[in-house]
């Protein structure tokens, strides 16, 4: 039996990379070595089914091999025990650019380069895990007091590689795409792990990783729970609605840097809008990619959202709304868009990048975006509430909404 299951072990990993995917089938795996069952936790339920694999009563599954030794046996029912009590030595799990990657445990020593990969570390009450961030980390005082005052390093797209040794390094964290060439220049001390911070559809699975892998599941959880709990309203609201219903959308990534770019197939903007329950007119379009105005004409969108940020005053270190509002009469003043139905109804939005662009701020621009296109819908729903909340309960900063920020324009009113 056991030369059967190394063997199965082998062929299974060739699909191990697809069969763990978020979204894919119908429901979410959680891809970590040791949930055997394939549901989205680790618990006893995957001894129980690891004991029927062992028995042959139980079909051997793609995480099955716990401690990832392409072999099934008692050591893997004993790997999944101590994940349960939370006493691995090690955890091997699939990364968001759906790598391999097994680390040694407890981690105590992290490297960050984003600002939203910091609200995650402060989220789980693991702030104080991290020992140096990118230097764009280091700006955000804001936001984020303590993680921005650690060691810098560099930045995500040029690292000082000799400053991120002298940290000694456990773990060093970059999103899917970024920073070519750190797992070959730091392998021989650190482990990279990729997770995605900026796509609201990974928030769920690159949370409950890093509970696992910081131990912070508890943490991990009840932001979930208070997520899925919004998302669930704006879901039930919206699942009913035809095309004609969803109202047409053309989003628009800094507008002050160059107009009339957009965001399609696998972006940010595209990812939101569709749970907000809209429809992003350059949905079959590349990620990003600037359009012709008069393709945007032909569109004729009922709501433009344009993202900004980046050179514009606006987020959380801004307390007025000036730059926010130049930008918006700008666009409205565009002599090509007067006969498009966003402008002449002025259904023209801003919102800022700090809330846009992480995905554990999603929920608040999805919230947002959700008020905008069904204003009949979600006339009790209050953004700026939800905004505050996740400031309070799971940033744990003193920052008052009504005095400070510039998120959006025009500000949202609420019954």
């Amino acid at each position: 039996m056991n030369s059967q299951i190394h063997i199965l072990v082998l062929f299974l990993a060739l699909e191990l990379m697809i069969a763990v995917m978020p979204g894919v089938a119908s429901g979410y795996t959680l891809g970590i070595f040791g949930n055997a069952n394939l549901d989205d936790a680790i618990d006893e339920a995957d001894i129980d089914y690891l004991k029927g694999v062992l028995g042959g009563t139980e079909p051997v599954t793609n995480l099955s091999d716990a401690n990832n030794d392409s072999l099934i046996d008692d050591k893997d029912v004993e790997q999944i025990q101590k994940i349960i009590s939370g006493e691995e030595k090690e955890l091997t799990f699939i990364d968001s650019a759906y790598r391999i990657v097994t680390i040694k445990k407890p981690v105590e020593r992290i490297i960050i380069f984003f600002d939203a990969e910091a609200d995650m570390m402060k989220m789980l009450n693991a702030g104080d895990k991290v020992v140096a961030v990118g230097s764009g980390v280091s700006e955000e005082k804001t936001l984020l007091p303590d993680i921005s005052a650690k060691p810098t390093v560099g930045t995500w797209s040029s690292p000082d590689y000799e400053a991120i040794l002298s940290q000694r390094p456990e773990i060093i964290m970059a999103s899917p795409g970024t920073m070519d060439g750190l797992e070959e220049n730091v392998e021989s001390f650190a482990k990279v792990v990729r997770f995605d911070h900026g796509d609201p559809d990974a928030i769920i699975d690159v949370l409950k990783k890093l509970g696992y892998i910081l131990d912070r599941r508890n943490e991990a959880e009840e932001y979930i729970d208070w997520y899925e709990g919004y998302m669930n309203i704006i879901k039930e609201r919206t699942k009913g609605l035809t095309d004609e219903d969803r109202s047409k959308v053309f989003i628009e990534f800094f507008p002050y840097l160059s107009e009339y770019k957009t965001e399609g197939i696998g972006s940010v903007g595209q990812s939101l809008c569709t749970k907000a329950g809209g429809i992003n007119i350059a949905a079959d379009m590349s990620k990003s990619q600037v359009v012709d105005p008069e393709w945007v004409i032909e569109q004729n969108p009922d709501v433009i959202i344009q993202s900004v940020g980046s050179k514009l005053p606006a987020g959380y270190d801004v307390d007025s709304l000036t730059a926010m509002e130049d930008v918006w009469n700008r666009t409205i003043s565009r002599p090509e868009l007067q006969n498009v139905t966003a402008v002449k109804d002025k259904r023209v939005y801003l919102i800022a990048s700090d809330i846009y662009h992480t995905n554990i701020q999603s929920i608040i621009s999805i919230a947002y975006m959700a008020k905008w296109l069904h204003p009949d819908l979600f006339k009790d729903l209050d953004p700026k509430a939800i905004h505050q909340e996740y400031l309070e309960r799971f940033q744990k900063i003193d920052y008052d909404l009504d005095k400070h920020g510039a998120f959006v324009y025009p500000p949202v009113e609420t019954g």
